[in-house]
């Protein structure tokens, strides 16, 4: 990435008048991210003469987007470029940055412009100043037009661990990564507003997922492809064990074509209705939060598909019914786009059931 994190964050932020001359500078190349028949964005790269010479150039990166950005998710996706270029193993400091980006990034629609701008050996994020994208002014401590946006405060706490790093970071990419790799790593885009499971703290039954999968349950369920076609069936077994904030779930996977798969979820109680879990196959941390009679649950996942691994992000909804049964509903994603569904229908096996002859 870094080469983004380096145009975004050579910060010392630079004056709205000296950040403006950008707009007179020449386009050295554009690209645009696309994922089947969706485009996510659009770029372009500009210098004051029109060539990329180096990292010590004046510098800016425009993204034009067409999707909504879901932040959270922005995160995971750029994880999965940073693992895909050997970023997370080579760099030590990767997992603060992400968690540097969870807190800095704005949400934009389709249409929402974006530029970074780095020039005079400083740097300035520039966002749309009442929606028009002809008029940006830069996220910087003071006020501009009576408004602090957002990112200011954050962009100033970061600024000066980020000019240390950004330079170094920016001289192992070449030009056409700066136009294509490097625009992924920055820019991966979810789409949709997503819904918040806070909308559904009135519901009832109220949903405590360690009460629901202490001991056995079992499910049934369906993968479709993003046109709704089912493309394999499945039946799964859980035993769950509650010791303290801990739940352990142990998952026994029978699909309709004669394979089987087991997973171990360890899920932890962290507080606040929130939780995160950790299983041999996830990558990462799980995160999850329940409210009234939902519960959703985030992670990514490696997945064989067409002879290749993918690495996919889970937007996961649980929906408690009664005491005995529950719905679940998973959109399998890359890039922000919804490339599979995993439906399955719950319910809870009594002891005497699990006894019965």
């Amino acid at each position: 990435m870094r080469f983004a994190l380096l145009l975004l964050w050579l910060t010392t932020l630079a004056p709205e008048a000296h950040a403006a001359d950008w707009l007179t500078w020449r386009r050295v190349g554009e690209a645009t991210l696309t994922w089947g028949p969706f485009t996510v964005y659009q770029s372009q790269l500009r210098t004051p003469n029109g060539r990329y010479d180096g990292p010590q150039q004046d510098r800016a990166l425009i993204i034009t987007y067409r999707r909504d950005i879901d932040r959270e998710a922005l995160v995971d996706a750029t994880r999965d470029q940073w693992q895909a270029q050997g970023i997370l193993q080579q760099e030590p400091r990767s997992e603060a940055w992400l968690r540097m980006l969870q807190g800095i990034w704005p949400d934009v629609a389709p249409g929402s412009q974006l530029a970074f701008v780095v020039s005079g050996g400083g740097g300035a994020v520039l966002v749309p100043r009442q929606r028009r994208a002809d008029r940006l002014y830069p996220a910087r401590p003071a006020p501009v037009g009576g408004v602090q946006h957002p990112l200011s405060r954050h962009l100033a706490r970061s600024a000066h661990h980020l000019s240390r790093t950004a330079s170094a970071v920016d001289r192992r990419y070449t030009m056409k990564r700066i136009l294509t790799l490097g625009l992924a790593l920055l820019m991966l885009i979810l789409a949709g507003c997503s819904t918040e499971v806070t909308e559904y703290r009135q519901q009832q039954p109220a949903l405590d997922i360690f009460h629901y999968f202490q001991g056995r349950t079992e499910a049934w369920g369906m993968v479709q492809d993003r046109n709704g076609k089912q493309l394999r069936r499945f039946h799964v077994e859980i035993d769950g064990d509650v010791v303290g904030d801990t739940l352990t779930l142990h998952e026994r996977f029978v699909y309709d074509d004669g394979e089987k798969q087991q997973r171990v979820w360890r899920i932890r109680r962290t507080g606040d209705n929130r939780y995160q879990g950790t299983a041999g196959d996830i990558e990462g941390v799980a995160s999850g939060q329940a409210a009234g009679n939902a519960f959703h649950w985030r992670y990514s996942m490696n997945v064989e598909a067409s002879g290749s691994r993918w690495l996919l992000h889970f937007d996961d909804w649980m929906f408690l019914q009664d005491g005995s049964h529950l719905f679940n509903k998973t959109e399998m994603k890359k890039f922000g786009i919804t490339v599979a569904t995993v439906t399955l229908f719950f319910t809870r096996t009594t002891a005497e059931e699990r006894t019965a002859p």
